[in-house]
């Protein structure tokens, strides 16, 4: 859960979308992953 995964052909890459968001202390509404 909290995952996001990308595939292309055959490469594939998943991020944490919560671990990202950790210790960010912004709106809680808006989330932006660098």
């Amino acid at each position: 859960m909290g995952e996001l995964m990308l595939r292309t052909d055959d490469q594939q890459v998943t991020f944490n979308v919560f671990d990202k968001m950790k210790g960010d202390d912004g709106d809680p509404q808006c989330f932006k992953i660098q």
